[in-house]
């Protein structure tokens, strides 16, 4: 994902699919969800960097926070589902919480 410049950031949420419109699951587990994936960012030389790696998700929304980062692109590295074939996000937000909360307290002002 290109953010069309270089951008600092320290948080991103991922919405994932988990079949929210089957009126009764066959199982616990949406198959499409996104089971196991890797965060990754380029250091803008080409080289991609872990900022996070998660195994055995379930949750539709996941939150991951971490030390400032500055990146123009973003990948999410899809290694297992639950048993899809396809995955998908739905969404994807990225947030730098310095800007964020500057934001939001000028907005009180």
């Amino acid at each position: 994902m290109d953010l069309g410049s270089v951008r600092r950031f320290d948080t991103i949420h991922l919405i994932f699919d988990t079949d929210m419109n089957a009126r009764w699951p066959a199982k616990p587990l949406a198959r499409q969800c996104i089971r196991d994936y890797d965060l990754l960012a380029d250091d803008g030389a080409g080289n991609w960097h872990t900022l996070a790696s998660v195994k055995d998700n379930f949750q539709r929304h996941r939150v991951h926070s971490f030390s400032p980062h500055s990146a123009r692109k973003l990948r999410i590295k899809v290694l297992a589902t639950h048993g899809a074939p396809e995955a998908r996000i739905f969404e994807v937000r990225v947030y730098d919480s310095a800007v964020s909360m500057h934001s939001q307290g000028s907005a009180r002002e």
